[in-house]
Formats: C-alpha cells, sequence, structure tokens
C-alpha cells in the first residue's frame, strides 16, 4: 500500500484539541441543549475526529497498529465521538428500531433521550458482567423472496459499538488489500465488477481460470477465540468485545440461544470483524512456491520465454473470486482457501462454489451480473447487441475477444416479479402512492444495473411495467363499463406534458393537498428506467491507482470527488421530473454540508424552499417561492437539521423570514 509523506500529530497534541471542544459541549449539555445543533460546533467535532481518523489510517498503512490502537482506546468513548455517534444515530431511520430494552429516539427532534443516551453511553455506566441480549427477527434478502435473520441491539449497545466503529474502522481499512470492495467507505459492488471486466477484457481467456468461491454463513461461523486473539481491539476495552460477540439471540419465539461462535448479523462492528478475518487468512495467499512453477511461457521473437501473469483473489462480503491460470493452479487454490478459511471455524458453500475455464466456456454470474466472453469473429448482431450508442461492450484488439455484461436471468426474473408484486397492491389503493414506490424500485434498478448491455432488457422492463399497470388500472375501473380502457388510456397515459416528450407516459395527477402541487407539480410521472440515467461502460466504476492502493480516510475529498464524477457522468439532467434541474445547478453537491448527494436515491434527498411557502399569502409570492433561485435539493437529515438551526441557515442564505420587496 502507498502512502504520501505525513507529519503524525502526537497523541497529546489531540488530547488538548479535544479537551477544549469537550468543554465546548458541556455547555449546552448544561442548560439541557443538544449541543449539535449548533452547527458550528458540529463541524468543529466532525472536522476534530475526521483529523484523527486519517492519523489512525496513516498509521495502519505503515504498520504501526499498536500504536493506532493509543488513538482509538482514548477517543474513542470521549465526549465529542459520543455526541457525534448519537447524532448518526438520531439521523438515521433505524433510531425507531427498539431491541430488547425497547429504548428508541422517536424522531429527529428527540433531544431528550438523545442527552440522556449521553450521560449512559459511556463503559463505566455497563454492567460488562450482565449477558447481553440481542432480538432477532426475520427479514427478506435483496431481490429474492429468501429470508435471514437480522440482530438488533439495544441503542446503548448501538451507540458504544458506533464509537467503536469510528476509530477501529481507520486502521482496519488502511491494512486491507487493494480488491476488498465490501463494507469500506467509497467501495462498492460495482467496482469489484468493473474490476473483473476490465482483467478479463485485458487478458488471454485461453489462460484465465477464475474459481468463485461463497463462504457458508461467514458471520455466524468466525470463531471467538480467533476474534479475541487476533482483532486489534483496545485491550482496556476487550471486555466490550466479549459482551458483543458472547451474546445471548432472543428469537420472536422468546427463546434463547447463546451465541458460540460468529457475531450477530446487524452487529456495527460485525462487516469490520468479517473484513479483518478474511484479509487476515489471504494475507499472501499466492506468495506460495507452487504458484512460481507454474510461469506463462510464450514465443518472442523466436524464444521460449516466461512472462508475468496476474493472479489476484477479489472478495465482496463472503463471495470471493479467484483468478489463476490453469486446472491445476485452480484447484490447488481452492484447497488452499479451505485449508486458511478453517484456521477461523469457516468453510465453502460447494453449491454455491464453481470453476471456470473461461478458455471452454467464457460465461458466470457474479454480484448480479452475466459474464459472457466470446472471440470477436463469433459476434452476431442480435437483439442483445445491437444497440448502437446505447451498447458498450469490452473489445480486446490484441487478442480478438468481446466481453458482453448483462443482468443474470435469475435476477431478471427476480425484478419483474417484485415489481408486478407492488403494482398489484392497485387493486385495494391508490394509484399515487403505489406509482411513488415503484419508482423507487426503478431508480434503483437503473442505478445498478444501467451499465453495459442493458438496453434491450430495460425497453422490455418498461414495456413490462406499463403493461401491468394498464391490465390492473382497467381490473380496478371495471365499474366503468366496456369503454373503460379509452377512460383509462385519458386519464392516466395520454400526456402534452410529459417531461420526456412522450405522448404516452403513465402519470397520476395530484391533489391539491398534496405538497409537490404546491411547486408547480401537477403529477408524479413513472421513471422511464432505459432514461433514468445514461448508460455507461461499466469502466467508469473503476477506482484510479492511487485511490485503489489506499484508504478513504487518507484521500477522503479525492474520493468525493471520484464519486461525484461518475454521478454527472450519469446523470440525465434532461430528465427533469422534480429535481433534475436542481441537480444540475448544484452539481450533485448539499448546498447545506457540501458534501455529495446520493442521485440513486431520491428519498434520500428534500427539496427546499428558502423562502417557506407557509408566509407566501399571495398569488405573486407564491409564484416567487416556486422559482427555481428559491428552491434547492438538501439531504433528508440536512433539512431537518436546518430547521432546528435556523440562524446558520440564514448565514448561508438557505432561508428567509420574509419575501423581499424587490423581487416582487
Amino acid at each position: 500500500m502507498t502512502t504520501e509523506n505525513k507529519t503524525i500529530k502526537s497523541l497529546g497534541h489531540y488530547k488538548r484539541k479535544m479537551k477544549v471542544l469537550n468543554n465546548s459541549l458541556k455547555v449546552p449539555i448544561q442548560e439541557s441543549i443538544w449541543p449539535l445543533t449548533n452547527f458550528v460546533l458540529k463541524q468543529e467535532t466532525i472536522s476534530l475526529i475526521e483529523e484523527i481518523q486519517s492519523t489512525i489510517a496513516y498509521l495502519g498503512s505503515l504498520n504501526k497498529s499498536s500504536e493506532a490502537l493509543r488513538y482509538v482506546e482514548y477517543f474513542s468513548f470521549s465526549l465529542a465521538n459520543r455526541l457525534l455517534s448519537i447524532e448518526r444515530i438520531r439521523t438515521r431511520s433505524s433510531r425507531n428500531i427498539p431491541g430488547i430494552d425497547k429504548t428508541i429516539i422517536k424522531n429527529v427532534y428527540d433531544f431528550k433521550t438523545c442527552l440522556s443516551l449521553a450521560l449512559l453511553t459511556h463503559p463505566k455506566h455497563i454492567e460488562i458482567s450482565s449477558n447481553l441480549e440481542v432480538k432477532y427477527v426475520e427479514i427478506l434478502k435483496k431481490d429474492t423472496s429468501k429470508l435471514r435473520v437480522l440482530g438488533i441491539h439495544n441503542i446503548v449497545d448501538r451507540v458504544l459499538q458506533l464509537q467503536m466503529l469510528t476509530f477501529l474502522d481507520p486502521l482496519i481499512d488502511a491494512t486491507l488489500p487493494e480488491n476488498f470492495y465490501s463494507f469500506r467507505k467509497s467501495r462498492s459492488s460495482l467496482q469489484a465488477i468493473a474490476s473483473l471486466f476490465k482483467s478479463i477484457k485485458l487478458s488471454d481467456i485461453s489462460k484465465y481460470h477464475l474459481v468463485s468461491v461463497n463462504i457458508r454463513k461467514c458471520f455466524d461461523s468466525i470463531t471467538h477465540e480467533f476474534i479475541l486473539d487476533k482483532f486489534p481491539f483496545p485491550v482496556k476495552y476487550k471486555n466490550l468485545l466479549v459482551r458483543w460477540i458472547k451474546c445471548f439471540r432472543v428469537l420472536e419465539s422468546g427463546k434463547k440461544i447463546k451465541m458460540l461462535s460468529g457475531v450477530a448479523q446487524g452487529s456495527i462492528l460485525g462487516p469490520i470483524i468479517c473484513n479483518f478475518t478474511l484479509a487476515h487468512l489471504t494475507n499472501d495467499f499466492f506468495m506460495d512456491p507452487f504458484f512460481s512453477k507454474n510461469p506463462v511461457l510464450k514465443n518472442l521473437k523466436g524464444k521460449i520465454r516466461p512472462i508475468q501473469v496476474s493472479r489476484f483473489l477479489m472478495v465482496y462480503a463472503d463471495d470471493l473470486m479467484i483468478k489463476v491460470i490453469n486446472r491445476d493452479e485452480a484447484d490447488y487454490a481452492l484447497k488452499k482457501l479451505v485449508n486458511k478459511l478453517s484456521e477461523a471455524g469457516l468453510d465453502i458453500n460447494s453449491e454455491k462454489t464453481r470453476s471456470y475455464d473461461l478458455s471452454v466456456k467464457a460465461k458466470f454470474d457474479w454480484l448480479g451480473y452475466t459474464f459472457l466472453a466470446l472471440p470477436k469473429k463469433s459476434l452476431r448482431y442480435t437483439k442483445l447487441v445491437n444497440r448502437g450508442e446505447r451498447f458498450t461492450r469490452g473489445v480486446n484488439k490484441k487478442y480478438q475477444t468481446v466481453l458482453l455484461l448483462y443482468i443474470t436471468n435469475t435476477n431478471f426474473t427476480s425484478i419483474k416479479k417484485k415489481l408486478k408484486e407492488e403494482i398489484k397492491k392497485l387493486k385495494h389503493g391508490n394509484l399515487f402512492p403505489v406509482l411513488r414506490k415503484v419508482n423507487y424500485m426503478l431508480r434503483g434498478i437503473s442505478g445498478y444495473y444501467g451499465f453495459a448491455t442493458v438496453g434491450h432488457r430495460f425497453d422490455y422492463l418498461q414495456h413490462f411495467v406499463d403493461r401491468v399497470f394498464w391490465r390492473t388500472l382497467v381490473e380496478k375501473f371495471r365499474y366503468k363499463g366496456i369503454r373503460r380502457s379509452g377512460w383509462v388510456a385519458r386519464t392516466f397515459f395520454v400526456t402534452t406534458i410529459s417531461p420526456l416528450g412522450l405522448k404516452w407516459h403513465l402519470h397520476s395527477p395530484i391533489s391539491d393537498a398534496n405538497s409537490l402541487k404546491k411547486r408547480n407539480v401537477h403529477a408524479l410521472w413513472c421513471v422511464n428506467v432505459s432514461t433514468f440515467f445514461r448508460l455507461q461502460p461499466m469502466s467508469i466504476n473503476i477506482l484510479p491507482k492511487k485511490l485503489k492502493t489506499n484508504s478513504f480516510y487518507l484521500f477522503r475529498k479525492e474520493f468525493n470527488s471520484h464519486n461525484l464524477r461518475i454521478q454527472e457522468r450519469r446523470t440525465n439532467y434532461n430528465y427533469t421530473i422534480v429535481f433534475g434541474d436542481l441537480l444540475k445547478r448544484q452539481k450533485g453537491i448539499c448546498l447545506y454540508c457540501n458534501k455529495p448527494l446520493d442521485l440513486f436515491d431520491e428519498s434520500s434527498f428534500k427539496i427546499h424552499h428558502k423562502i417557506p411557502l407557509k408566509i407566501c399569502i399571495t398569488k405573486e409570492d407564491q409564484c416567487l417561492a416556486n422559482r427555481k433561485v428559491n428552491i434547492c435539493l438538501l439531504h433528508q437529515h440536512c433539512h431537518k437539521n436546518l430547521h432546528t438551526n435556523i440562524n446558520y441557515a440564514k448565514s448561508r442564505g438557505l432561508y428567509h423570514n420574509s419575501v423581499p420587496k424587490q423581487d416582487k
């Protein structure tokens, strides 16, 4: 891992700065005021914690874990970190999910509970000897109908774990290999797919062998002995780690089961424990004499010479992908991996483990995508590939191979099934909430699958959604008689004001009581999955080498800039349903916190009126309030915080008490 030279500030330097900050935070607490409603104090707290995180990550990259743990031990339970951890839970939707103690933060304005938690969430207030009980509930897995078990801790333990995570995560993240893409800031499954896509595209597939491995019950199987012995954790608070991993599962029936291995799924520390375990077990995986005995020989200028080949192990959660050059290496790598995993009590799932020889059958599924590599001469322009500019593929000019990438058949079928189930709810409900939920699902589909050879499937999916809506609406309004199909078409489909310029576009009229009506939005339009995001090649997700080999905490600004560039390339600003123009003008940045908005999830941000609508009485004032200059996009939690910190909002020009006379 390469890092730039950086001056490490001493522990005493940060102790002095933290002491001053803690004293500033105590003043409003003594007056029963939540300190982080003061935006200046909140920014000072975030700035200092980010500075300490960067130092810990730098020490971790230099293999100085023992020195980094001193910072973790001292600052994890500081008042500033405690308040910021509670603040993060307060602004999350999971705040109102109770554990066994049934204590929750009722809403974002429940500062009384937050203040009481600030006094409770310190190790000296926790009875370490008492057995921790974790509430277990069953939830649906994403894109499937299968159930998975999720553990919900008490809110006090959630805050304590989040405090430890704040400074442990930089240490673990800095020591992880570059091909670890899960549970890491600014890393994603799309980056893993793009990296594998590029590797296949630039390689000779006749010498390309893959082993796809799935670990059976990864979180539940790691032995407690391995975690307590290997996982870097401050010795002073080791008893907390014992409390969290050796807990009791409380099932919905009330039955209690003691955890003999693993960490509770849903645990805040669980992901970094999983990442550390796999990184520790697979460290120097290819530093083995067996692999060096198998060089690739190539005829170079009439002489047979060995050439350098790349072998790698890519990890995303419990899914691993091993790249080798032949069948013998694949068998050896799999046996070696099984032996390594057994050291921590882990085992592979043989039913989901596959070996692919791309020289024989160059087709496999991974992380929701199907990879298909074939010789260029075998390519036939069919419905799958004949999409003009909307078709992107990897072409290896040297080896004359073409690599196609598209949604797996299983996931596509599951997507259609879920959409159909949601649309069928329209029979016993209103169109507006159903269409809003379907739009949310279509945005997610477009965000994850809006790459590579998906044009034909997106076109079909849009036709499928329109058809199911049409049939459901015709059935719902059967009392309209034999001419109801024409009435449904005129009321919900035929239009002359579609934001996409379409004459046939599903929409739901908005009632006068709806807040969208006040923003001059007269209809909720169905998301067109083909055009919501601009189709881009998968390669845009590949991280630059500098970022790929370093931690997010060392290059925070560079990672954010890279992610913003991808969002700008993908955003279709012509799709001006409610927020398109605002995103373009703000360049995807929240004007309150100056951090990127998540364009793939519309529910994560909110439209804000600088001049509140409630003070606009006349029609002229209302027209002024709905101008683009008066509207901006903010994060949901920023929008709520803004109304608790009006003075700061005024200083940023985001709030006005009255309508300016000169603008009338």
